[in-house]
C-alpha cells in the first residue's frame, strides 16, 4: 500500500515537472488583447465616473464635458459621435431620432470621421443585431402577428 502511494506521488511530481518544463520551453504567447469596446459608455467609463456624478443624463453630461475628457479613446468616440450628429443634422431624416436616421443614411453620404469610426461601427453592429433578433422573433411566431409588431416601431 505504501509503495503505491509513493508511486502515485512520484508520478504526480513528474507530471508537474514536465508541465512546467513544457511551459518554460513554449514560445511566449502574445498578450491578450483588450475586449473590443461596444459602446460610448464603455469607451468613456472612467471619464463618466469622474465628470458625471448624476446617474441620469450621462450622455448629455459627457458630451458637454468633451473638452475635459482625459481618455483618448473616449475623446475619439465623442468626436465621431459629433461628426455623425452633424451628418444627421444635414440629412433629410434629421427630424427623426438620431440613431434611426443615422442607420437610414448611406455610408457614402457620411463623412469619414463618422463612417470609419468605432462609434459608427458600434451603432451599425447594434442595429444588425436588433434586426436579426426581430427576424428570428418574427419567424418564431405563428399567426399571432407578433412578427409585424416587433418590426413596426422602426418603420417610421
Amino acid at each position: 500500500m505504501r509503495a503505491t502511494v509513493v508511486f502515485v506521488v512520484a508520478l504526480v511530481l513528474v507530471a508537474a515537472c514536465m508541465r512546467v518544463a513544457a511551459e518554460d520551453a513554449a514560445p511566449e504567447s502574445p498578450k491578450p488583447q483588450a475586449r473590443k469596446l461596444r459602446s460610448l459608455f464603455q469607451a468613456c467609463r472612467d471619464d463618466i465616473k469622474r465628470l458625471c456624478k448624476q446617474r441620469r443624463g450621462v450622455l448629455n453630461c459627457i458630451e458637454k464635458n468633451a473638452t475635459n475628457v482625459e481618455n483618448e479613446v473616449c475623446a475619439a468616440w465623442l468626436k465621431a459621435r459629433a461628426a455623425c450628429k452633424a451628418d444627421v443634422e444635414k440629412s433629410s431624416c434629421a427630424t427623426t431620432p438620431f440613431r434611426a436616421c443615422l442607420m437610414k443614411l448611406d455610408t457614402d453620404s457620411l463623412t469619414t470621421d463618422c463612417s470609419e469610426s468605432d462609434f459608427y461601427k458600434s451603432v451599425r453592429r447594434t442595429r444588425n443585431l436588433i434586426n436579426k433578433r426581430r427576424a428570428a422573433a418574427g419567424a418564431g411566431t405563428t399567426g399571432t402577428g407578433g412578427g409585424a409588431a416587433a418590426g413596426s416601431s422602426d418603420s417610421k
